[in-house]
């Protein structure tokens, strides 16, 4: 079912008039709609009319790699987004001194309940490995249970079921 919305969005981006993507009420499709005409043009500053950062990163992205512009990618703050970029563009050119852009440096990594299942050795190399990862400022976020380590071991949830599970002590800074 074509909604209003869905109407103009198919009229502006099948003619690529922005004034027609001014006229949908809904912020996901006239941001989408800006998004499509400025990679349909080729036009960097289309981008511009995008509110909502996620967004406005897609737009830098797609009209990077429509134009095949080095300089668009790398302004692009999401790394996935930058290196998909610089992916499309190594692959329409051919050119695979592009590739040496592409960084494999993260914003964040997020380990969600992991240091139960890893003993102090394996945590401490997770821990390790993951700072290499991140950029200059980049965030590593881990969220765990707490318990002296002395009380790690096997863990049994039914005749069925044991787990072996590490409790890692956490020092809290003064």
């Amino acid at each position: 079912q074509l909604t209003h919305d869905g109407c103009l969005w198919r009229i502006g981006v099948g003619k690529q008039d922005l004034t027609i993507c001014h006229k949908i009420n809904s912020v996901d499709n006239k941001e989408d709609c800006y998004s499509e005409v400025a990679k349909a043009k080729k036009k960097i500053d289309i981008c511009n009319n995008i509110k909502t950062l996620h967004r406005i990163q897609l737009c830098h992205r797609d009209v990077g790699m429509a134009k095949q512009d080095l300089s668009i990618c790398e302004n692009i703050q999401r790394t996935d987004l930058q290196t998909e970029c610089y992916q499309e563009i190594a692959k329409a050119t051919k050119n695979i001194t592009v590739c040496d852009k592409i960084q494999n440096k993260y914003e964040g990594v997020m380990c969600g309940f992991c240091l139960p299942y890893l003993s102090k050795d394996e945590a401490i190399m997770l821990i390790y490995n993951s700072a290499k990862l991140l950029n200059t400022n980049g965030v590593l976020y881990m969220s765990t249970m707490e318990d002296s380590y002395e009380n790690s071991g096997i863990k049994l949830f039914s005749p069925y079921f044991r787990l072996r599970r590490y409790l890692p002590q956490l020092r809290r800074q003064k």
